[in-house]
């Protein structure tokens, strides 16, 4: 499920939107280790 949601997160990010890429990173790092 956690690297579905990784792999799609290309598709669907937008330099444009209400985060960057490096606090979509640092969501997902977080998704990954459990921490929330």
């Amino acid at each position: 499920l956690i690297f579905g949601a990784l792999n799609w997160a290309v598709q669907w990010f937008s330099p444009q939107g209400g985060k960057s890429l490096d606090a979509l990173t640092a969501q997902a790092l977080l998704l990954f280790i459990g921490e929330t």
